[in-house]
């Protein structure tokens, strides 16, 4: 590491120390809250997705979520008879239970000498890595099937073990919100893509199925690439190259705005808004040291905070997975 590369790191470290209220920053310190809400703002600036969705600071492990849900209220009551009756909202607010997430990063000494040349060097090494914790975020909110106490990135690299997303959370707690398979074409469960999207905007509840926010996330190569192939008859194809190039060219499906997120899951369709996806994290929680490991060339940030995936309310929310398009007739 070069010398200015070191007098970059020691000021980066009196930043850390003064922001956190700490005397040391290589053993582990609670991040001040202020300092977490920050570095959670790069996170949330660093993909559109995460910007779109609820990130939420609490106080305990677990609880019951902190967005009260769309229902409806109004009613008469005839208090001679009978007294009047509120709407419980507990029915359809959801639990979560926060599960502790580590995000070490081992940066070698290139990187930081690399960084050390810019004057907003301290910027650039927090954008940089709360980048990578915001995709991980993304890719465990639709991948995630389990919290493991150790995860496995060999055999699960879409991050399934380290938490619970928002699909499996809606396959375990709505079941009836997921179709597990889908075929597009003449012969197939649904006509069109379109159709398919009508019936999933059927599966919620009644009281969203007309909500403005509603949107169509879809994964880039079952819109892109199996469509492309279902029309690659031509003539035989007229309707579903029509239906294609109208997607393409509107942006929208069944008259929902399509929205693209990064690492969605192959073969998925999922209709909600995206205020329905939310991201709990225990503001207490979040601990960050660094070590520098001079003989291994680099300095390690270890960085860890509680969290928690929480589909808002259930009735907002419908999917299919393992969609597929079935080749046109006579092929």
């Amino acid at each position: 590491m070069q010398k200015t590369t070191r007098d970059a790191l020691a000021s980066y470290i009196d930043h850390l120390k003064k922001a956190n209220s700490t005397d040391t920053v290589t053993a582990p310190f609670a991040v001040s809250e202020p300092e977490a809400a920050r570095l959670i703002n790069l996170q949330r600036e660093s993909a559109d997705l995460l910007g779109r969705i609820n990130i939420i600071p609490c106080r305990d492990v677990e609880g019951v979520s902190g967005v009260m849900p769309l229902m409806s209220l109004a009613a008469r009551t005839n208090t001679a008879v009978s007294a009047r009756e509120p709407q419980d909202y507990s029915v359809n607010l959801s639990e979560f239970v926060c599960e502790k997430t580590e995000f070490d990063c081992a940066i070698p000494y290139s990187v930081f000498d690399a960084l050390a040349a810019y004057p907003d060097f301290f910027e650039k090494l927090d954008v940089a890595l709360a980048v990578s914790r915001g995709l991980d975020q993304i890719t465990i909110g639709w991948h995630g099937v389990s919290a493991e106490a150790s995860t496995n990135r060999v055999a699960y690299p879409l991050l399934q073990d380290v938490n619970i997303g928002w699909l499996q959370k809606t396959r375990t707690n709505a079941p009836d919100r997921v179709r597990s398979s889908a075929t597009i074409g003449a012969a197939g469960d649904f006509v069109s893509l379109d159709a398919l999207v009508y019936g999933l905007v059927q599966g919620l509840d009644e009281c969203h199925r007309k909500r403005k926010d509603l949107v169509v996330i879809i994964d880039r190569d079952l819109l892109h690439t199996k469509m492309l192939e279902s029309v690659a008859a031509g003539a035989a194809s007229v309707e579903a190259e029509a239906a294609l190039t109208r997607i393409l060219t509107t942006g929208k499906i069944a008259g929902l705005d399509i929205y693209d997120s990064p690492n969605f899951p192959s073969g998925t369709v999922v209709v909600t808004s995206l205020k329905n996806l939310s991201i709990y994290y225990q503001a207490p929680s979040v601990r960050r040291f660094l070590r520098d490991e001079t003989s291994l060339s680099r300095m390690v940030d270890y960085f860890s905070q509680n969290e928690a995936y929480v589909v808002e309310d259930y009735g907002l929310i419908s999917f299919a997975e393992d969609v597929s398009f079935l080749a046109p007739a006579g092929e």
